[in-house]
């Protein structure tokens, strides 16, 4: 079985739900079938805004930024890279799509580290991203 280890970083004091740390680990387990280290950054929507400019150069908020990081391999350790995240507009796009908030955040959380990996990569999982 894969070991997934996530640090979870909140930029801000978060208004709205999100997911515990062991329902991202369960999730993201279902996903990858190797060692990943993953930095989960929660920001506000100004910081995504700017985030989404400096390196898409788009004058908007996103739901999701993912980073894929190449480490060098005499270094041996796991980590493949940041899913940055803003809650607020998660929380506000839920609303507008007419789907539940956790349902939501786990079709966040999929596609943000399918972004980290090739397809290839990527297990076979049962997660149903219909709607998307």
């Amino acid at each position: 079985m894969s070991k997934i280890k996530i640090n979870i970083i909140k930029k801000y004091h978060a208004k709205h739900f999100y997911p515990k740390k062991k329902n991202i680990l369960n999730l993201l387990k279902r996903i990858f079938n190797k060692d990943v280290e993953i930095n989960i950054i929660m920001i506000k929507k100004s910081d995504m805004k700017k985030l989404n400019y400096k390196y898409k150069k788009k004058k908007k908020s996103v739901n999701i930024l993912s980073f894929k990081y190449k480490t060098p391999q005499f270094l041996q350790n796991n980590f493949i890279g940041e899913i940055i995240i803003c809650n607020s507009i998660i929380y506000e796009e839920s609303i507008k799509k007419q789907k539940k908030l956790i349902d939501y955040w786990n079709e966040i959380i999929v596609h943000g580290a399918s972004n980290l990996l090739t397809h290839s990569k990527l297990q076979k999982h049962k997660y149903n991203k219909k709607n998307s």
